[in-house]
């Protein structure tokens, strides 16, 4: 369905064609459209008519496509063209095959830790990207977390976004955003967005902090009659602690959550790397859950390798002149090296350690984990992911395939 007549005088704008408002906020609208010379599918995002005149927001709208258009990575909605149309300011991202977080959890959707977590270290892929470039998002929340059917997430509407070597913005330019309701949004608020004291990454940090409780706990951290109310608790309130809501998340796992929600900038992660490089730690050494670790079976691979231990006992034997009874009860010290031993129920260690970048409560113990590749669950698509998204969780991100635009 094209766009009503009269909203725009023609559909066509240079290359792309403008067809159903599929989103709109308060910096604008989002259409479902075509480029025309590759006839393919894009999202194109229009500037409200009101801001297009005021400078301002105009020259943010632009800096907003230009800055996030230079960051590549498959967990950010790429922007492929900005220009304008009869005075309309616009750009032109990919079309993400999916929906976005939000929706799911209005939905019901509730998440295993495990996959939970999958989707939380995707988001900060996409942080340590933009971070890399000094792009600071300032809205994070699940409604700007699209996931793609293969279960890709990626960060989209960054209207907000302030770029860390602009420095603060103009006290005028700060107001006219809030006017619009466009400083973040309250329940995902960090306590420095609260305040109006400056944020800067670690603002990020917080927000996907929100973010992750919510999904580990069902709530959200902070809910208020009003968004003062919610701001203030932001600002001056200890959020519930997470296992008093789950009993079954682990110690650590709560601490990290915790960590994030810090209400000082400086008792938070410090960038985005520090806190996927702890998701992943806690991942790899399974402190996800408080259940107890599975029994380790062990078992042998090449059947000579029993014949080889009854050798070496045999000489023992021999050897010491003691009797067959009292030995056989005895294992030998080391398996011989033609014998290979194998766990069957985990590949991580027997006793993880604690990394230093991941915060510790107690001496961690092993959660279950089904699967450490993350190639089967109850992923936000509903589904096992495909064989392109499904890469191990230390693989580096330009492994993940984005998904087809």
């Amino acid at each position: 369905m094209v766009i009503p007549p009269g909203h725009v005088n023609d559909p066509v704008w240079g290359d792309f064609e403008l067809r159903d408002q599929i989103g709109r906020g308060s910096m604008g609208s989002v259409y479902r459209g075509r480029q025309i010379s590759l006839n393919r599918p894009v999202a194109i995002k229009v500037l409200g008519r009101n801001l297009s005149e005021d400078a301002r927001f105009r020259n943010r709208f632009l800096r907003e496509a230009r800055a996030v258009a230079q960051v590549n990575s498959p967990h950010i909605v790429q922007i492929f063209y900005a220009g304008t149309n009869e005075g309309r300011h616009y750009y032109v991202m990919e079309l993400v095959d999916g929906v976005d977080l939000a929706r799911k959890l209005s939905d019901g959707l509730r998440l295993s830790t495990v996959a939970a977590l999958d989707l939380m270290m995707q988001a900060t892929r996409g942080l340590v990207a933009a971070s890399r470039l000094g792009i600071v998002h300032r809205d994070i929340k699940p409604s700007n977390m699209l996931i793609t059917s293969d279960g890709v997430l990626k960060l989209g509407d960054f209207g907000i976004a302030k770029l860390v070597n602009e420095g603060r913005l103009s006290s005028e330019t700060e107001a006219g955003l809030a006017g619009l309701g466009m400083l973040g949004t309250p329940s995902y608020l960090s306590p420095e967005q609260a305040t109006g004291a400056p944020c800067d990454h670690r603002s990020d940090i917080y927000s996907l902090g929100v973010v992750f409780y919510e999904l580990l706990t069902g709530t959200l951290p902070f809910i208020g009659s009003n968004s003062a109310a919610v701001a203030y608790q932001h600002a001056h309130q200890a959020p519930r602690r997470p296992r008093e809501l789950e009993p079954n998340l682990h110690r650590d796992l709560e601490a990290l959550v915790l960590k994030c929600l810090a209400k000082k900038p400086a008792a938070r992660f410090q960038s985005a790397a520090e806190l996927l490089a702890a998701l992943e730690d806690l991942l790899l050494t399974r402190r996800l859950t408080a259940a107890p670790a599975p029994t380790i079976e062990r078992k042998w691979l090449r059947p000579t390798a029993i014949a080889a231990a009854a050798l070496v006992a045999a000489a023992a034997l021999v050897w010491t002149g003691t009797s067959l009874r009292h030995h056989s009860t005895r294992a030998p010290a080391a398996a011989p090296s033609s014998a290979v031993l194998v766990d069957v129920t985990s590949t991580a260690p027997s006793e993880p350690t604690t990394s230093a970048s991941t915060p510790a409560i107690d001496q961690p113990a092993h959660g279950e984990v089904a699967d450490l590749r993350l190639t089967t669950g109850d992923y936000a698509s509903g589904s096992a992911r495909s064989a392109a998204a499904a890469t191990a969780v230390a693989a580096p991100e330009t492994n993940r395939a984005p998904a087809a635009g």
